[in-house]
């Protein structure tokens, strides 16, 4: 008799997830390979003792407080779960091993506080695995600390590093970036531009920007005044933007790693802006400028794991030939001891 392609397996399941669990069986995988090859299992993890944590504590209500206060709360408490929800099959679709599969596996987000995941044997290990490492132990808060550098060009390659962005560094790599960031104050051609950092809740996607709006003169309006005909020409300011921001969401994974899903985009202006006369009228003083701006932009994509305290690195270029631009990043838990206290969720025991 053939077997199956997908069967359901129930973990810890309220009869409520019944109805979308089945409707998640009966949707047809979208497979590359012929059916009898994937083997697939739909199981689902109640996860509801792990959304106590990750959901926020603290509320804003943007509502009118003067109807039923408690309801307004309790709603938005709610839809606060759903999006934790929604984050943590996010960020274990994100890390799995083996990989995600786009085509292949699927997650759903099941009310009540179930993930209904269709993945492969070795997938619901490493899952199962992810999920019991993160009861284990109190979620912690999640510091973030980046350095963005500019350094001379092959500065990191001069250090023994290999080229191209990098990942995680050893103890001997991390020692000597040290060396030269501390050398950088002594003009050494290493300079430290900004030092962000953000605290977050891991699953949680968060980011940080810094960014600079340029006006310029894109166009001119010629306006014909009556009765002494007249003409008026008005410039037309538009805005460009360049810096940088970075896209971050950092999950809690087994054996105290996290899993860093990064995306960097630097915009950077070139400098002096390039401009342009134009006529703007048949008169022959009637030749105005215009600015024609260029702004190069690098984006980066990638994840990697991270043990806590750990330096990562990346580098890309820059607009300059004998420059070359570095972030530095770090990931740590913060210990509920180090952050303030929040006030309880809405139904929730604070003796607990």
């Amino acid at each position: 008799m053939r077997t199956p392609l997908l069967c359901l397996a129930l973990c810890a399941l309220s009869s409520t997830a019944l109805p979308q669990a089945e409707a998640l069986l009966r949707k047809p995988p979208t497979l590359g390979a012929p059916q009898e090859e994937a083997k697939l299992t739909v199981v689902l993890y109640d996860v509801r003792d792990l959304l106590d944590q990750l959901t926020p504590r603290s509320i804003e209500l943007a509502e009118d407080l003067k109807g039923d206060f408690a309801e307004a709360l309790a709603r938005k408490h709610e839809a606060r779960k759903a999006e934790s929800l929604e984050e943590l099959g996010r960020g274990l679709q994100l890390f799995v091993e083996p990989a995600w599969n786009k085509e292949k596996n699927r997650c759903e987000s099941i009310t009540g506080g179930v993930l209904a995941f269709g993945a492969t044997a070795e997938q619901h290990t490493w899952i199962a695995k992810t999920l019991d490492a993160l009861r284990a132990r109190p979620l912690p808060t999640v510091l973030i600390e980046t350095t963005y550098l500019e350094i001379p060009r092959n500065g990191l390659r001069e250090l023994g590093f290999e080229s191209g962005p990098y990942g995680s560094l050893t103890p001997e790599q991390e020692t000597k970036l040290r060396e030269a960031m501390h050398a950088a104050k002594s003009g050494k051609g290493w300079d430290v531009l900004m030092t962000p950092e953000i605290v977050t809740r891991p699953f949680s996607p968060c980011s940080i920007e810094t960014s600079n709006q340029v006006a310029y003169v894109k166009d001119w309006t010629v306006h014909l005044i009556e009765p002494e005909q007249q003409l008026i020409a008005d410039p037309v300011v538009d805005t460009v933007s360049e810096g940088l921001k970075l896209d971050l969401t950092c999950a809690a994974l087994a054996e105290g790693r996290f899993g860093v899903d990064l995306r960097f985009e630097r915009s950077e202006l070139e400098r002096p802006i390039r401009t342009k006369k134009v006529r703007i009228a048949t008169d022959p003083a009637s030749d105005v400028s215009i600015s024609l701006p260029e702004v190069t932009t690098v984006r980066l994509e990638t994840k990697f794991t991270l043990q806590p305290g750990r330096l990562t690195a990346f580098t890309t270029p820059t607009s300059q030939e004998d420059r070359d631009f570095v972030i530095l990043l770090s990931v740590a838990p913060v210990t509920p001891a180090e952050t303030p206290a929040a006030p309880a969720a809405p139904g929730s025991d604070p003796r607990r």
